[in-house]
């Protein structure tokens, strides 16, 4: 990030007074040279500090400063990994204007990062992360970035396949646009599933690699999820905790290291910001993914009870519909149970967590995390939202059930 200089202001006066002074006398002396006008768009630093200030700055999220950092250094240099970076910003920038509902801007900037991409990208995936890691040249990152933006690309699909199909709905019969909308569906639904299948590709060969990227088994894991492919995807899920875990052992290390070493303690006090922060982020990080996983079981488990409760299924079938939606349950709540400990401010993970319990039959531990929930709420004079009135709709039947079991019933 751009250092900031201080400007120090001494004798206010006296520097006055000297400017009046030099004013008054100026007839004294010839008119000086014209001064070229300055051009701000004039490079004043050498590449290196453009290529730092933009790693700064895509570290810290601002990508559209990065982008232009790393712009600036091209004007100076032919690097391949500044190219790469203007690229992975309009893919982050991209992704960015989507999420603010600008689809059709959202687009445009991932599709200028592919044709960016695919242009650095030979092809080719090292066979190491780590051994590539200091490498002025690094196609794993080339392929990531690539895959990353079919993903998005893919969301773009679909949600304009869904505005189409909306747009249908809403037609009446015979309306001579139906036969339009319903190509123009079709063509999406084709170009959604080519993105996913070559996001896919990219992926299972990046988490192939050794030691490979947190985001490779991340993504991988959303893919495979999106797909239906949930043991596949929680493999790649643990794949990611388990690089995330051991990131954060070594943050914890270094500073453990820093509060030991002598120094300025300005200084040090900044440092163990730093590392505070990386820590935090990253928690936060594996917390999501954890209820990611906890959600996952979940669903599962409920698909499982719809089996058991079908009376049309077998005997056997349903039997073991039901101790499969346990295990789910289970798991659920253990995922969800490790979030909450690593996240204690998430609250929605207590009504999560008794939705599990209230399945499993633990009706008292889930009526005990729904009231922590909304005493909570009340705590923290949070409104009275869909959330909390669901909070207590959980409880009143939770408590009718329990009340049953006591009677026998």
């Amino acid at each position: 990030m751009l250092v900031k200089t201080r400007l120090q202001r001494r004798r206010g006066g006296a520097l006055i007074a000297s400017c009046l002074l030099l004013a008054s006398c100026a007839y004294l002396y010839p008119d000086a040279d014209p001064q070229p006008v300055r051009d701000d768009n004039e490079l004043h630093f050498d590449a290196a500090y453009y290529s730092q200030n933009a790693k700064e700055y895509f570290g810290g999220e601002h990508y559209a400063k990065a982008r232009q950092q790393w712009a600036n250094q091209l004007k100076l240099e032919d690097n391949w990994m500044a190219r790469l970076g203007v690229a992975s910003c309009d893919f982050h920038i991209g992704n960015l204007s989507i999420d603010l509902g600008d689809l059709k801007g959202g687009r445009q900037r991932l599709q200028r990062a592919e044709a960016a991409v695919r242009e650095l990208w030979d092809g080719s995936i090292e066979a190491d992360t780590r051994a590539a890691a200091n490498a002025p040249v690094r196609q794993w990152q080339a392929a990531l970035i690539l895959a990353m933006t079919h993903r998005a690309l893919s969301d773009c699909d679909r949600m304009e396949s869904r505005i189409f199909a909306q747009r249908l709905a809403s037609l009446p019969p015979g309306d001579a646009r139906i036969t339009k909308f319903a190509s123009a569906r079709n063509d999406l639904d084709a170009r959604n599933l080519a993105n996913v299948l070559q996001a896919s590709s990219l992926l299972d060969k990046l988490c192939a690699m050794e030691n490979p990227s947190e985001r490779a088994s991340l993504n991988y894991a959303e893919v495979l999820a999106g797909g239906g492919k949930h043991v596949a995807a929680e493999k790649h899920f643990k794949a990611y905790l388990e690089v995330a875990r051991n990131s954060v052992a070594v943050h914890e290390k270094n500073r453990e290291t820093e509060v030991e070493k002598p120094g300025n303690s300005s200084r040090k006090r900044f440092v163990l910001q730093q590392y505070d922060g990386k820590i935090a982020s990253a928690n936060k990080k594996r917390a999501a993914v954890l209820v990611r996983l906890g959600n996952i079981h979940f669903d599962d488990g409920a698909k499982q009870r719809q089996i058991e409760a079908d009376t049309e299924k077998s005997d056997s079938l349903r039997t073991h519909a039901r101790k499969n939606a346990k295990k789910h349950f289970v798991s659920a709540l253990s995922y969800l149970h490790e979030a909450r400990v690593l996240e204690p401010e998430s609250l929605h993970i207590l009504v999560k967590m008794a939705q599990c319990k209230g399945e499993l039959g633990q009706f008292e531990f889930a009526i005990r995390n729904l009231d922590q929930y909304i005493r909570i709420c009340a705590e923290q004079h949070l409104q009275a939202d869909d959330n909390i009135h669901r909070a207590y709709r959980m409880k009143s039947e939770f408590e009718r059930k329990l009340t049953e079991r006591r009677n026998g019933k």
